[in-house]
């Protein structure tokens, strides 16, 4: 076979082909893109989902909350703040079983396993400088 020969075959096969978009493309490129694009149209989805849930939430409790603001007007229940501190600071924490119960149970939780099988026993409660924990 001649050269010439050869060389006119290869034109053959070059005028047959038909070029691609992705030809000059690597594969794992285009696996890429591919991705990238499929999680886009997820995104897209879920977020027309949500915000379709946002109409058919409200459309129910329109009509519920207009009929019972009308019907019975909200009680003022918030207590002016120099009362409530008032109610704390007088009372005496450390004699309160409540929070001694918490503090016990949060030792025990903390103990996991090691914790003694009779239980524990709070002795006196103090109250500890912020200090100390903010530089925990």
């Amino acid at each position: 076979m001649s050269l010439l020969h050869l060389g006119l075959y290869k034109t053959m096969l070059a005028a047959n082909t038909s070029v691609n978009f992705t030809d000059g493309i690597p594969q794992p490129i285009v696996n890429i893109l591919a991705g990238i694009g499929m999680i886009a149209a997820a995104i897209i989805a879920i977020a027309g989902v949500i915000s379709i849930f946002k109409y058919i939430s409200n459309s129910g409790s329109n009509n519920q909350n207009r009929t019972s603001t009308n019907q019975n007007p909200p009680a003022n229940t918030v207590k002016p703040v120099s009362t409530a501190v008032d109610e704390v600071a007088g009372k005496n924490l450390i004699n309160d079983s409540e929070l001694v119960a918490v503090i016990t149970a949060a030792i025990m939780a903390s103990m996991g396993d090691e914790a003694p099988a009779d239980g524990l026993i709070v002795r006196s409660i103090r109250k500890v400088n912020n200090k100390r924990w903010q530089n925990a």
